[in-house]
């Protein structure tokens, strides 16, 4: 789960959101309110609605479950997610942005006098491409958008160290462009932020786009008027609290306010807004609690403890990509607005589980597969655009790893323990083919030995060689693949 991101995270929010509540339950064996099929009422899913340009793009069975993803631009033809874009509280659904840059990433310039910079591209751009200039240093205003303009082959320019500029010796290996026009505001469709509903002390804020199309933006928990997902709390409870752009954190206490490294530094990767709360994350097993704090103050340089030994960690809070505070009081557990996990509703073998704030905020955030016993996600698997719900798991194949010295049994290993239900069950990454985004293997028992071995291949020979055992990792024997038909068919829809 989450909670904090690098710096423009606002453009994505809605996405983080989604992400992070669909992670909310793990390791969690509280039970849950019975399934009544629909008996919760309207959900953060059924917020979203197409306008007559952005259209909800969506996973949905025969058996009537529906898995919103986000929007689609129709114009842009592409996805698109809602970022601030004019000081007025002026939204915009920016499409398929990838290409980014700032004046600091310039390296090449058109002219002799270094005064115009190129953007540089590791693949073709063609006109119309835009790209996002990101500003300068925090605090100086929101991206600009710009059209992609013609691309340079000739001579380029590099700045030298005394400001003065020289021909580039060879040109560039990457692909340069010209920075063309602003592209206009009307360009993008343009939103506004509107409260939906209130309940158990939590406003669910949703975009309405300028084209009639809503989509949900986040959780406002009123007292603290802070952004906020559902997490375990230290009274054992689940409740909203905060996440997003104003929250520093700290995992574990890695890193530490002061030189005898007995008070923890909180983390801000984000440039956009100063920390208001400082959120430790403990996480013992599969249990993970979150701790809040008010913030009492920024630092400039932390601390870490290497055996026994305290020494300054070498980063510094420079207010551009990363900041560091010192936590003040504690915020109790009970200020935030409890949460309780519920089953929303059956389709066939599918489940839709998620959590339900005072009487009318309820938040899907997992299926639940009974046939297979694990949590899932609907992906495309194939060329065909096939749509299945392929299992949830941490365990990853790649690594090629076997449990015997004929390399005949091959183990799946990850590097932390899936607490989710079923994830352990299986392993999942990616295929090499049009047949298979995805391949899925069955998992057996653990492997407990104090050895793997891996196969090795010199020239035209292939042996099986001793390796070493990852001490933090966890090891199970891969059992047989499960193939696609053998997990719940959905499809993919543009509403």
């Amino acid at each position: 789960m989450m909670l904090f991101e690098g710096k423009s995270m606002r453009r994505f929010y809605t996405g983080l959101l989604l992400a992070a509540l669909g992670g909310v339950g793990c390791g969690d064996t509280n039970p849950r309110e019975s399934d009544k099929n629909g008996s919760h009422g309207e959900t953060f899913h059924d917020l979203y609605k197409s306008g007559s340009r952005l259209k909800v793009t969506a996973a949905t069975t025969r058996e009537g479950l529906r898995w919103p993803f986000g929007l689609s631009d129709t114009s842009l033809l592409n996805s698109c997610s809602w970022e601030q874009t004019a000081a007025d509280g002026t939204y915009s659904c920016v499409a398929g942005l990838e290409d980014t840059f700032s004046d600091s990433d310039v390296l090449y310039y058109f002219d002799a006098g270094c005064t115009e910079g190129l953007y540089s591209a590791f693949w073709p751009l063609f006109p119309g491409d835009i790209v996002a200039k990101e500003p300068a240093s925090c605090g100086e205003g929101l991206r600009r958008f710009h059209f992609v303009g013609e691309a340079v082959t000739g001579a380029v320019y590099l700045r030298n160290m005394d400001g003065t500029c020289r021909l580039a010796p060879g040109g560039s290996v990457a692909r340069l462009y010209r920075v063309g026009a602003e592209v206009p505001a009307e360009t993008f469709v343009r939103g506004r932020v509107k409260p939906a509903r209130t309940s158990g002390g939590v406003t669910v804020q949703v975009i309405e786009g300028e084209d009639g199309s809503v989509s949900p933006y986040r959780l406002e928990e009123n007292q603290h008027k802070s952004s906020c997902i559902p997490q375990l709390a230290q009274d054992e409870k689940f409740r909203c609290m905060p996440f997003g752009l104003d929250v520093a954190v700290s995992y574990s206490s890695a890193l530490f306010a002061n030189a005898t490294c007995n008070e923890p530094a909180y983390s801000q990767m984000d440039c956009e807004a100063p920390a208001r709360f400082a959120v430790a994350v403990e996480t013992r097993g599969c249990e993970r609690k979150v701790r809040v704090h008010a913030v009492a103050e920024r630092i400039p340089v932390v601390f870490t403890s290497n055996e026994g030994q305290c020494s300054s960690s070498g980063l510094v809070g420079n207010g551009d990509d990363m900041r560091f505070y010192r936590a003040g009081s504690e915020l109790p557990a009970e200020t935030w607005p409890e949460a309780t996990k519920v089953d929303l509703s059956t389709h066939g073998r599918l489940k839709l589980r998620g959590m339900k704030l005072g009487d009318s905020v309820v938040v899907p955030t997992e299926v639940f597969d009974t046939t297979l016993g694990t949590r899932c996600q609907f992906m495309v698997v194939n060329s065909n655009a096939q749509v299945r719900c392929v299992p949830s798991s941490s365990f990853d194949d790649s690594l090629e790893s076997y449990s015997d010295a004929q390399c005949t049994q091959l183990l799946a290993s990850s590097f932390t323990a899936n607490c989710d239900e079923g994830a352990e069950a299986y392993a999942v990454s990616y295929g090499d083919t049009e047949e298979a985004f995805f391949r899925v293997y069955s998992l057996g028992a653990r492997y407990e030995g104090d050895v793997i071995y891996e196969r090795q291949t010199l020239g035209s020979q292939t042996r099986c060689v001793q390796s070493v055992k990852d001490p933090e990792s966890t090891y199970r024997a891969v059992t047989g693949e499960l193939p696609f038909e053998s997990m719940a068919l959905g499809a993919m829809e543009l509403e």
